[in-house]
């Protein structure tokens, strides 16, 4: 057998200058230990309360057929769970799809859709869910409808609230012929759940030439698309200088202007990226760069770009420490690495692999702290099969 499990998770911290890696100040309180309910597990924080905070907790499937559940808990300030409710997803006895529970302007929704397989559409519906009882109103409203000739491929819907909770963003993929640009529509709705603006869009780039990473809804209903652009088409990284670039696709004023913006680091290759919105609307884009190429991390860049200038402000990078880098090498690869550092030779500079970058926060004081982690793959092999055939297995672990 043939195993490589190391595990580590990283937490950098860093300010607009980013002069120095620090640890974030934080306080830290436990609740009470619970026993969950077997076969479920909390998927997310819905929203905060001066009082409490809610919590959405949904059943594990072991397949896709399995029925779906999903519980709205409430828990107070002393992370004491005060109330359990689980939402009803059949309406005139047919059962619909659960999607989401969101906290929007100061208001849950549950939010669920329905396939019509017969006329080949995806219905998504909203529900407000009472505060106090946490049970959802018998009052079903359709906020959206979508082609879905496959809805295992087409008529998915994904959602993003804006930071100060005032605008949704309803997103939902549209059909298109391979190798041709992606459609997407793109829905926002205020505080109130109105609808400011809807658009179909068309990406600029061909299908097999484009992925999207990661998109968001700022405080005033603009909208914030993050893609990978593959120069060869192929949507595979190759060792050496990378053939792909990040790209910031934006549209404002109700979608009726789009830009374009390319993120680069200019002699540096960016292997990880994300950004965020801040409170003034600036896009805040931070991630790995490399000295190498695709693959490997050497530290860390923070930029801040406002969509509405183009001006690109605070273009730092910040590069690991040495010990950080080595820190699990052996000692014959630690030394290659000293003296690669000391002959200025950056092809055999300490760097680390196989990292994936999961979340970017950005601090009220201004700063940001990147959380990323290791993963690892295992790889067995049997060799007690008397016929000869030995198979092997891979296992991912994060």
């Amino acid at each position: 057998m043939i195993a490589r499990t190391a595990f580590l998770f990283l937490l950098f911290s860093f300010s607009f200058s980013l002069n120095a890696q620090k640890r974030a100040p934080a306080s830290l309180e436990w609740g009470p230990e619970y026993n969950e309910p077997s076969n479920t597990f909390a998927t997310k924080l819905i929203g905060l309360r001066p009082n409490g905070f809610y919590v959405l907790r949904e059943k594990i499937l072991s397949n896709p057929e399995a029925r779906q559940r999903a519980w709205v808990e409430f828990y107070d300030r002393e992370m004491n769970m005060k109330k359990r409710v689980e939402q009803e997803l059949k309406y005139k006895g047919k059962k619909r799809d659960f999607e989401d529970v969101i906290f929007l302007g100061g208001q849950l929704y549950l939010l669920t859709s329905f396939n019509n397989s017969a006329k080949k559409k995806n219905y998504l519906f909203k529900q407000k869910i009472s505060m106090k009882s946490l049970i959802p109103s018998k009052k079903l409203e359709m906020i959206c409808e979508t082609e879905a000739r496959n809805k295992e491929v087409e008529g998915t819907f994904d959602f993003h609230i804006s930071k100060d909770s005032s605008h949704l963003l309803l997103y939902n993929q549209l059909p298109y012929k391979k190798n041709e640009p992606e459609r997407f529509g793109f829905r926002v709705f205020d505080q109130n759940f109105d609808l400011a603006w809807e658009k179909d869009i068309v990406l600029p780039f061909p299908d097999n030439q484009f992925t999207v990473e990661d998109y968001q809804v700022d405080d005033k209903g603009n909208v914030h698309l993050l893609g990978v652009l593959y120069k060869d088409g192929s949507k595979w990284r190759r060792r050496g200088n990378p053939t792909y670039q990040y790209i910031i696709l934006s549209y404002s004023q109700n979608g009726e202007k789009e830009e374009e913006f390319r993120i680069d680091l200019a002699d540096r290759f960016i292997t990880d990226l994300t950004f965020r919105v801040a409170k003034n609307g600036e896009l805040i884009c931070s991630g790995f760069y490399s000295e190498r190429g695709t693959y490997g991390i050497k530290g860390a860049f923070y930029m801040r770009l406002d969509p509405v200038t183009r001006e690109v402000k605070n273009r730092n990078s910040q590069p690991f420490e040495f010990d950080f880098l080595t820190e699990f090498m052996s000692e014959r690869n630690k030394k290659k690495a000293r003296d690669a550092e000391r002959k200025n030779n950056a092809k055999r500079r300490a760097e680390l692999y196989d990292y994936s970058l999961d979340e970017l926060i950005l601090r009220s004081d201004g700063g940001a702290v990147l959380v990323a982690e290791q993963y690892y793959v295992q790889q067995e092999y049997y060799d007690t099969n008397p016929y000869g055939f030995y198979p092997y297995g891979y296992g991912y672990g994060y």
